[in-house]
């Protein structure tokens, strides 16, 4: 769960810490089928059994954060289904809250208290399962109501009676989900928020003739149907996963239609038809942003179009060379941007289709136009396909070199760290490099640096003896890895070294590079320059 529970945080649909720690608390796998269970963990909904479904995780949570549950709280939970939604309110509202979760479909209610007795819950007294109508309910005081099943109107007037003062509810209405919070022994406030599918919430009673209940179960089939089409059309379900490639440019001045077209090129959206008119319906035709777009992720049209219309500040991201991930981290908070929070999370899940084990040193030092939002996602793709265009005039010279790619882009991190000159850049390469073939220790106290956060001056001769895998005194070779992102310059260094006779090299405080045929002349160097 804690996957799931990092990808709804890093799409921005988690906030609470109390609520993203249920969600990596209670596992959804013990809320599914069993035969559905390999796809406990996809953002999607799952069938349950007697026409109902478990909502998917971005819902889920999307509604958790409306609701705001805090510890201590009273919850009446309407629809409770196999559990899962019960559980993790009773997680967030802590021993000293209660949770009553009601569901009128006798197996749902039998499989639900299976299901959240697995977690104690129950005995514990935290939670109340009830099977039974719960749109009847007029008794209890509440501070949080939600309800997982569609109201075609109104909620029933009985939970806003039950609902204290200062509390929330919050309630699928027809599309949309609506936060009630309640001002006054009469008066409340509430927020909408669209496009959403549920099933309906049904309430309990007489019946008709046969015929009639075959009318009305037909139709409602059909309604569901309909329903499900058009959330696959919208990618409310299921949405489409945008085709990879470079980030596309909306002109100014684009028509809906225009933008409509281009996305469905992208794979972005299904139907230009419903993005059309989705953006008429919701006011967002005249409001779409011009710019360069990148979507990697499956979204709803919603999203899109929410993302369209979004005020976008755009800065000037200057990433230099040499740089760590930790570097940049801190240049995107210098920055204001939120993509810091979550960069080095990121980083470290290598892209499948990228074929070493760590980011660094592939993360091209430039200057990026960005959007102050745009995700850590979009930023790490942006470098990375930044490097390889940069480099690719290299690749034909890279392949043929008795170095691999990874050599020398780990060799260029050295010498973007050693040395600032294009001219001393490739003589002291060429110095690392014989260096490596005479298997004699490069002694390069930047690589120290990296593994620890001291300073050459900070060294001390323990530091120089201590068998780590980044300590270049004692291992001969390569470090593990390149200890920064190189410039082009510097990769060109590695790639094109300098021979020369000298073995030895030292920077003076000035940052004046001299060089040494022996250690005799380099311990001179040393008494001169360094004194």
């Amino acid at each position: 769960m804690n996957e799931l529970a990092d990808a709804l945080v890093a799409k921005g649909i988690l906030h609470k810490q109390s609520i993203i720690n249920a969600f990596r608390r209670i596992d959804r796998k013990n809320f599914v089928p069993d035969e559905l269970k390999d796809r406990a963990y996809d953002d999607e909904p799952l069938p349950i059994g007697a026409g109902q479904t478990i909502s998917q995780p971005s819902t889920v949570g999307f509604m958790l954060e409306l609701l705001d549950p805090r510890p201590g709280n009273s919850v009446l939970d309407i629809g409770s289904g196999s559990g899962w939604q019960t559980a993790l309110l009773a997680d967030i509202v802590g021993k000293n809250g209660t949770v009553n979760a009601y569901e009128r479909i006798g197996m749902l209610y039998n499989l639900g208290r299976k299901n959240v007795g697995k977690y104690e819950f129950i005995s514990q007294r935290r939670v109340s399962l009830h099977k039974g109508d719960a749109t009847k309910i007029q008794k209890g005081t509440y501070d949080r109501i939600i309800a997982a099943a569609a109201l075609d109107g109104d909620p029933p007037s009985g939970w806003m009676k039950i609902l204290r003062v200062g509390g929330r509810m919050v309630v699928p209405v027809g599309n949309s989900l609506i936060l009630y919070i309640k001002t006054g022994p009469d008066t409340y406030e509430t927020e909408e928020y669209p496009g959403f599918v549920f099933v309906p919430l049904i309430a309990d009673g007489k019946g008709g003739s046969w015929g009639q209940k075959f009318f009305f179960r037909g139709a409602a089939c059909l309604l569901v149907f309909f329903f499900l089409f058009m959330a696959y059309e919208l990618g409310i379900i299921f949405p489409p996963l945008p085709a990879q490639g470079e980030p596309f440019i909306i002109q100014e001045g684009s028509f809906a239609g225009d933008i409509a077209e281009l996305l469905k090129t992208r794979n972005v959206i299904r139907s230009k038809e419903l993005f059309v008119w989705t953006a008429y319906l919701v006011g967002a035709h005249n409001n779409l942003s011009s710019g360069t777009f990148l979507f990697l992720e499956p979204e709803s049209i919603f999203t899109v179009i929410r993302e369209l219309t979004r005020k976008r500040e755009e800065i000037q991201l200057v990433i230099p060379e040499g740089v760590t991930i930790r570097d940049i981290v801190r240049i995107l908070e210098k920055n204001k941007m939120p993509a810091a929070k979550n960069f080095i999370q990121v980083t470290n899940k290598v892209p499948e289709d990228f074929p070493f084990e760590s980011l660094e040193g592939f993360l091209f030092p430039d200057t990026y136009r960005v959007y102050v939002s745009t995700s850590a996602e979009d930023l790490v793709q942006m470098m990375l396909k930044n490097f390889h265009e940069k480099t690719d005039p290299l690749r034909a010279e890279v392949e043929s070199s008795p170095r691999s790619l990874y050599e020398i882009i780990t060799m260029a991190s050295l010498v973007e760290k050693e040395v600032p000159t294009r001219k001393d850049k490739e003589i002291v390469a060429g110095v690392l490099w014989k260096r490596i073939d005479d298997k004699y220790p490069l002694q390069i106290d930047a690589t120290l640096f990296y593994e620890s956060g001291k300073a050459s001056h900070e060294l001390s001769l323990g530091d120089l003896r201590e068998d780590t895998p980044y300590n270049t005194y004692v291992h001969v070779g390569l470090p593990p890895s390149p200890i920064a992102n190189p410039g082009f310059e510097s990769i060109e260094a590695a790639l094109r070294p300098k021979g020369s006779p000298y073995y030895f090299y030292l920077s003076d405080r000035r940052g004046t590079t001299h060089f040494a045929r022996t250690f005799e002349e380099h311990k001179l160097n040393k008494a001169k320059y360094l004194r």
